[in-house]
């Protein structure tokens, strides 16, 4: 007997990384992708090359970012190139680029050269089309083979024209060129000459208005006599006369106060005794003060020699007529002192009311004169404004004249168009290397496209990330049979083939079965599947011979009493089975069928009972289970599917564990994951997941298995007998 395999659980583990995964999912489907990519490169390069040559001619601009400074120190109306940042520049070329790809620019080309015309250009269909309508086809036609490719790192712009023609390609470059840089200057020569005519228009409005305002201004001067002196002179004028009658007013004032002061002071003296009451020191009152002196000093002396003599006394009598004799004299200078400062105060009185009246109407003139100076000013201002805006036309006006005459260019050709000699279309490499790439791509797309629509269970990962159960193993598929209707051609296949991949597989799948529960070996354990036709009988019968031939006795019970195989695999009757054991009505030795295999048994299901589930629900099944279970080293049971009907779940309740098998290719995840769920849903144990049918010539998983497989024992295996299933 071959030696069992440590570990065999994990066969796949190896290659199971993203780069293997991805080489499998191309490998499975290795012919339809080489098909699709190989038809897809093949149609693109057939594409390639039946489309008609283009050719492609060139012309080289050179676009300055500033135009030649022929008239320096003026401003042009329209400047040439591009002044200031470097952000300007940007945004001058890539200006000058859409006009060279501009509708209007290939309308010109279309006119200047008369290309409507021209068949190679519109070809006969368009014929019946109007003037306009040929232009404007013309000009789109001309505008899609336009191609503007700026040289890096200069100021050179190369201008591509594509056509079927490679002389008509230069051709139209060449005109596409020479308008365009004649376009350029003559562009700015239009605007300027368009600006020319309205600064004339402006400057004979100017020229009016200056007109105008200098005239209003001299009527207005002429009005107001202000034509011999400037209105500020006469402001002058008039301040200083204003100056000057204001302090001779004040003077006038001053000189009449004082003669009353004065004059008071002398009426006041005339009428005291006091002889400290003085009028002043001035020369006019000078006399009369000595002489009251004198007439104060006749009258004290009188009054002590009247006291001393008495009245009749000579000098008494003396004295008394010196003091008439001054006392006269004072009257007399007196009154003509007072008439003097009367006629003094009212000469300055009058001067006081003129200088009053002159300085009214001086300050009367002044404030007319403020009020011209408003209406003045504006005058002023006006023509002022008039002149320097009809200088600044004028000088305009003739800066404009000369630019417009100007034609220095900052566009200039630098190499004329010739005939291509080569196409630029189609460009064979580049299909051959687009079409490639577009096989590749849909190779691989149709290729991991299916791989993501592929829902079926394929390799361990698959079982793992979808049931989260352990991998038991493997049972490869044999050649030469019919994987979908088995027959009892494979049932000695493991038997007579010891040495093959498929009898190793199985051997595998039983060392994972007693290891996967150690401390209590499983004795009973049902085989089940999610749906029809998925191996779960061949499983069972394989696993039965591998347990037989590793020294234990082993009993395949088939219940599976709905449509029951095993009998039909191992070619024994089925007249009496498993169903009349539990109904009582017959010995388990009557019903039990020894095969050739030593240790291996078969218990076919029997009648078909009515109520299946009922009976293996039953307490006498379980009794069954029991005393077989004493009898027999291994119980195996084959169940109907979990999806179909509950058999299997009733039956899992029973056993110590249960096995699923799932079906390479075939078997869908969703329906692996719900018939884990119904043995979930009665709380079984399931020992693990057995993938079935699996085709190890087109499997990356385990093809390598059945390499190592071969090199061990180092002989062919034998490709005939039953399949797995």
């Amino acid at each position: 007997m071959a030696p069992e395999t440590d570990n065999p659980g994990n066969l796949s583990e190896a290659p199971n990384t993203d780069v293997f995964r991805h080489l499998r999912v191309v490998a499975k489907r290795k012919w339809s992708t080489l098909a699709i990519s190989t038809a897809t490169l093949a149609a693109v390069v057939a594409y390639g090359a039946t489309r008609p040559k283009v050719y492609e001619a060139q012309v080289s601009v050179i676009i300055d970012p500033q135009a030649p400074k022929v008239l320096s120190g003026m401003t042009d109306v329209v400047e040439l190139g591009a002044a200031g940042s470097l952000a300007n520049s940007t945004y001058y070329y890539n200006t000058q680029f859409r006009i060279i790809q501009s509708r209007s620019l290939s309308e010109r080309v279309v006119e200047r050269f008369n290309l409507h015309t021209d068949p190679r250009m519109l070809g006969p269909s368009a014929q019946k089309l109007d003037d306009r309508a040929k232009i404007a086809r013309a000009a789109g036609m001309l505008r899609a083979a336009i191609r503007v490719v700026p040289v890096k790192d200069s100021r050179i712009v190369s201008i591509g024209i594509r056509d079927k023609d490679p002389v008509f390609a230069a051709q139209l470059a060449n005109q596409l060129s020479e308008v365009y840089t004649e376009q350029n200057v003559r562009d700015r020569v239009d605007v300027t000459q368009g600006a020319t005519r309205w600064v004339a228009e402006q400057l004979d409005s100017a020229r009016k208005a200056l007109r105008d305002t200098e005239t209003a201004l001299y009527k207005f001067r002429l009005e107001h006599n202000i034509l011999s002196t400037s209105l500020e002179d006469k402001q002058n004028i008039l301040t200083t006369q204003l100056q000057e009658y204001s302090s001779a007013l004040t003077d006038a004032r001053k000189k009449r106060i004082d003669v009353e002061t004065r004059r008071g002071a002398m009426t006041g003296m005339l009428t005291t005794e006091s002889v400290e009451n003085n009028v002043g020191t001035d020369s006019d009152s000078l006399p009369l003060v000595e002489l009251r002196k004198e007439y104060l000093e006749a009258k004290r002396k009188l009054v002590e020699l009247s006291q001393r003599y008495g009245d009749k006394h000579p000098e008494v009598a003396a004295t008394t007529a010196r003091i008439e004799r001054y006392k006269r004299d004072l009257d007399r200078q007196a009154a003509g002192i007072l008439t003097f400062m009367d006629v003094q105060s009212h000469g300055l009185g009058n001067a006081e009311k003129r200088y009053n009246s002159e300085l009214s109407k001086l300050t009367a003139e002044a404030m007319q004169l403020n009020k011209l100076e408003v209406d003045y000013k504006r005058l002023v201002r006006e023509a002022h404004d008039a002149t320097e805006v009809y200088n600044t036309l004028i000088k305009r006006f003739n800066e404009s004249g000369l630019q417009a005459q100007n034609e220095a260019n900052n566009i200039r050709i630098l190499d004329t168009a010739l005939a291509p000699g080569r196409p630029v279309e189609p460009n064979l490499q580049l299909v051959v290397a687009f079409g490639i790439a577009l096989s590749l791509l849909l190779g691989l797309g149709y290729a991991f496209g299916f791989e993501m629509m592929d829902r079926t269970i394929l390799t361990q990962e698959d079982v793992e990330s979808t049931l989260g159960v352990p991998f038991l193993g493997f049972v490869p598929s044999i050649r030469g049979l019919d994987n979908d209707k088995p027959s009892p051609a494979s049932e000695l296949f493991i038997v007579k083939n010891a040495n093959s991949t498929a009898a190793e597989s199985c051997r595998v799948v039983r060392t994972n079965i007693l290891f996967s529960s150690p401390d209590r070996p499983l004795k009973t354990f049902v085989v089940t599947s999610s749906n029809p036709v998925e191996g779960k009988t061949m499983t069972s019968i394989n696993v039965g011979i591998v347990m037989a031939q590793g020294g234990h006795r082993t009993l395949i019970i088939d219940t599976d009493m709905r449509r029951p195989r095993v009998h039909k695999i191992v070619a024994v009757g089925n007249d009496r089975g498993i169903s009349n054991l539990i109904l009582g009505n017959a010995k388990l030795e009557d019903l039990v069928v020894a095969t050739d295999l030593p240790n291996l048994f078969v218990l076919p299901c029997g009648p078909l009972p009515p109520n299946p589930s009922e009976l293996l629900q039953s307490d006498r099944f379980k009794q069954v289970v029991q005393m077989l279970s004493e009898k027999y080293d291994r119980l195996i049971f084959d169940s109907p599917p979990l999806l179909a009907v509950t058999d299997a779940a009733i039956l899992s309740r029973v056993v110590d564990g249960t096995l699923l098998v799932a079906r390479s290719g075939k078997t869908h995840r969703d329906a692996l994951a719900r018939a884990k769920r119904h043995l979930d849903a009665v709380r079984t144990t399931i020992v693990g997941v057995i993938l079935n049918d699996v085709d190890l010539d087109r499997s990356r998983s385990f093809g390598y298995y059945k390499y190592y497989n071969y090199k061990y024992y180092s002989a062919n295996e034998t490709r005939d007998g039953a399949t797995a299933g």
